[in-house]
């Protein structure tokens, strides 16, 4: 298998449903799924860089400030664990 050719096995009510949309925008479905897996993969390596870039940033201090301020009151009705 070619990377210029692969070929993917999907469900017929996946690939039907596909084939709807990308006609309904008057593309082959080919060219929907190339578009659809690509925004995919943007959009995950744009999230992975946001979650990375606020690990980097996140040093647990706040956290241990908020926590210190807890003192020893009970939990709110609910809270329990």
């Amino acid at each position: 298998m070619s990377a210029s050719s692969p070929m993917i096995a999907l469900p017929e009510s996946l690939l039907e449903k596909a084939a709807r949309r990308a006609s309904s925008l008057g593309v082959s479905t080919e060219q929907w799924l190339e578009k659809v897996v690509s925004e995919r993969l943007r959009l995950e390596e744009k999230t992975a860089e946001f979650f990375a870039a606020r690990a980097a940033r996140a040093s647990g201090r706040s956290l241990s400030d908020i926590l210190k301020n807890v003192g020893n009151n009970p939990p709110d009705p609910g809270d329990e664990l």
